[in-house]
């Protein structure tokens, strides 16, 4: 479903100053997949999450997801494809402080083709699958780390993406909590969600089904 070949990813290309981030990148990742990519900072990680998020572009190489290249997209095209195809849950949540928890986890309907009439019920079933049906109209800075992230990933949900993006996703929060939101991603693997999470953490690594190790911008 997601395929990069010969993929590579240089900073300042052409210029003095140029940094090569990814270095022919081949990477595979099938449809239900849960896969972990490791490596330690500054080995490429963010920068292979960036293009696989459609973020970034790349100078060389070929991308496509479910078929589709993503190579030659205008902006236009690539934010169409981000909003539809990919959720993308960060590590400080990226939320809207003084927005509730359904006017956050709405957001990315209103550049969707969702009807109007079916925004806040689509928004609400996001929520209830989080457990959060009782916090829908609370402003997301009242909330807990472990309630933020599960808003997040509801956010990040709300359009059926085709898979889900994680960065970080349990860095800024305390041990239980950050269990509980990987169970909450290891039930969405089992009902066939695509899951791919950057994570620095190997206990979060050994949850997911096949870990992918970067250094010095190549896979190993």
């Amino acid at each position: 479903m997601i395929e990069l070949t010969g993929v590579n990813k240089t900073y300042n290309y052409g210029k003095p100053n140029a940094f090569h981030a990814l270095k022919d990148i081949n990477l595979k990742i099938e449809s239900g997949e849960m896969v972990a990519v490791t490596g330690r900072s500054g080995a490429g990680k963010s920068t292979l999450m960036h293009v696989i998020g459609c973020i970034d572009s790349f100078e060389s190489g070929e991308y496509s997801i479910a078929g589709k290249p993503v190579s030659g997209m205008g902006e236009k095209g690539l934010a169409k494809l981000r909003n539809e195809r990919i959720g993308i849950v960060m590590q400080d949540f990226a939320l809207i402080d003084h927005y509730t928890v359904l006017e956050n986890v709405m957001v990315p309907l209103y550049f969707s083709d969702c009807r109007s009439g079916a925004m806040k019920q689509t928004a609400i079933d996001k929520i209830e699958m989080m457990g959060l049906k009782d916090q829908a109209k609370k402003n997301v800075k009242n909330l807990s780390g472990g309630q933020k992230q599960r808003v997040a990933i509801a956010r990040a949900l709300v359009n059926e993406p085709s898979f889900i993006l994680a960065d970080e996703p349990t860095g800024a929060l305390d041990s239980k909590t950050a269990d509980d939101i990987m169970n909450v991603f290891l039930e969405l693997n089992k009902k066939g969600t695509t899951i791919i999470i950057i994570t620095h953490d190997m206990r979060v690594a050994d949850l997911c089904s096949r870990r992918i190790v970067i250094e010095d911008g190549r896979i190993v």
